[in-house]
């Protein structure tokens, strides 16, 4: 009989689940054993200077046609020839000391060994270090054609390496530059040193960035036409709303599928405005921004059927009404991160007459692919506005807010998929924290309706005016067998919350 691990390609696929400790003890087997696994080995490397045991340059060398991605990590000091990798595709380099000088620039030796590897190199990130980035750096990744990204974070460009600097940025597929510091005299010599295109540029992160204005950036961006993703954080200067509402308007970012852009001064119409300017839209997040109804039209008469991941959690202008909206009108939704939705938008009953009601359901929800919704139930009962003065009122109320939990709960177990449930009002827009009661049919409760969520994996409810008991953990635990995280206020009485939170951890670590 064939031992499998007798074949090179069994091995391999084995040695990929290995760390690197069982690696080196592979290694030390026999010679075809070392053959196949060394190479996994040392195919991503990092030398870090805490590290008791590090790699030396010498060792990365002798394997350098293995090593595929390099990780330098405190002030490694790279000297001329002292690494000879050849076939590299990462390369990332973090530093957190503190710079010498401030014009301290990185060692040439950098440039020289990107340049070694101009004909490999997909990747090169670059974080927290406290030496000036150079022109020769810049040149050198210039000349890397098949460069598909740079990462550079909380570092320093100076005025004299702009040129060099978007050069550089020009040939990458994906740009991210974060906490950026640009030291210059005025916005000119920027806006002058930028090339007229990004044609290759297809995901931009820009945030928090230091020393160039909103205006420029806004200019970054509308010279990458072909952007399919979009991070945008502005810094805290004035926003250029007339310059962004003449770039949106002119729809020229035909394939951006992907757009974050936290700018808490958009109005509801240039939301609208972004909206009609993307053909398909998967993911959107919108930060603080005045997302209200005509966005809303937008969203549901454009992209409702394609949107996947949406982020309004702290738009203040979002209604339950669109909540519910979007839930039963956006079938792709995988991702839901909202403020509050109210109860009456899933049920609500109606006078017909003096001597009859009616149930009024919301729409289903045909979002049955979502994975994460985060959201608070507000199943007060107060949205019905009923007349508690009388006992039929009382009477009434109470079956208002038993017929939300229903719902709510019944919406709810449609998703079979669902992993992560977040539910509590993160902008205080209920007053009576009344949401899901997290209790079981024979304590009065509808929880076990989500006996469906197999898939779940993440329940939190801070603040919701629970009274569960053991019980309900006991159910959570056995009927979603992938639970790993349950966080929430589990009782209004602090010291059966304590014993429950207790019972709780015994609970999911067994």
């Amino acid at each position: 009989m064939i031992d499998p691990l007798s074949l090179a390609e069994i091995r391999h696929h084995v040695g990929l689940f290995l760390d690197d400790k069982d690696l080196f003890a592979c290694i030390q087997v026999c010679s075809s054993w070392r053959n196949t696994f060394t190479p996994i080995l040392y195919h991503t490397s990092t030398i870090f200077t805490y590290k008791a045991k590090n790699p030396t340059f010498e060792t990365i060398n002798k394997h350098a046609d293995s090593v595929r991605d390099l990780i330098l990590i405190g002030g490694i000091k790279l000297e001329q020839g002292s690494l000879q990798c050849s076939k590299l595709k990462t390369l990332m380099v973090i530093n957190p000391e503190r710079p010498r000088s401030q014009d301290a620039e990185l060692s040439p030796a950098f440039a020289d060994f990107i340049q070694a590897n101009k004909g490999t190199l997909k990747r090169f990130r670059l974080s927290r270090h406290p030496e000036h980035s150079s022109a020769m750096l810049w040149n050198a990744l210039a000349q890397c054609k098949d460069l598909v990204e740079i990462l550079l974070r909380r570092n320093t460009v100076p005025q004299h390496d702009l040129e060099a600097f978007w050069e550089a940025c020009s040939t990458t597929d994906e740009l991210t530059l974060d906490s950026m510091v640009f030291q210059l005299d005025s916005v000119s010599p920027c806006m002058a040193s930028l090339p007229e295109r990004f044609p290759k540029l297809k995901i931009l992160r820009l945030e928090s960035i230091q020393g160039l204005s909103n205006k420029a950036q806004l200019e970054i961006i509308r010279r990458a036409s072909n952007l399919n993703r979009l991070y945008w954080q502005p810094n805290g200067q004035s926003f250029p709303l007339d310059d962004y509402r003449e770039v949106m308007s002119s729809r020229i970012f035909t394939n951006l599928q992907s757009l974050k852009l936290l700018q808490h001064t958009l109005g509801d119409e240039d939301v609208s405005l972004t909206l009609d300017a993307m053909t398909v839209a998967k993911d959107l997040e919108f930060g603080t921004s005045r997302f209200s109804e005509s966005s809303y039209r937008s969203l549901m008469n454009n992209h409702a059927t394609n949107i996947q991941s949406l982020i309004l959690r702290v738009c203040p202008s979002v209604t339950s009404a669109m909540v519910q909206g979007i839930l039963s009108g956006c079938p792709s939704l995988e991702t839901l991160d909202v403020n509050i939705i109210q109860g009456t938008d899933l049920a609500r009953i109606e006078p017909e007459s003096e001597a009859s009601e009616a149930v009024v359901l919301g729409k289903d929800w045909v979002c049955l692919k979502l994975k994460s919704l985060s959201v608070y139930f507000d199943l007060s009962g107060n949205g019905a506005d009923i007349d508690q003065s009388t006992s039929e009122g009382k009477e009434r109320f109470n079956r208002q807010r038993q017929l939300e939990q229903e719902h709510a709960f019944r919406q709810l177990s449609r998703l079979k998929g669902l992993k992560t449930l977040v539910f509590y009002d993160r902008l205080n827009r209920s007053s009576v924290k009344q949401s899901l009661e997290l209790k079981l049919k024979s304590r009065g409760g509808e929880l076990d309706q989500l006996s469906t969520l197999t898939e779940l994996e993440t329940i939190q409810f801070d603040d919701t005016d629970q009274d569960m008991s053991e019980e309900e953990i006991d159910w959570m635990s056995e009927h979603w067998p992938k639970l790993s995280a349950l966080s929430g206020t589990f009782h209004r009485d602090d010291k059966r919350d304590k014993q429950l939170r207790e019972y709780r951890d015994a609970k999911l670590s067994q």
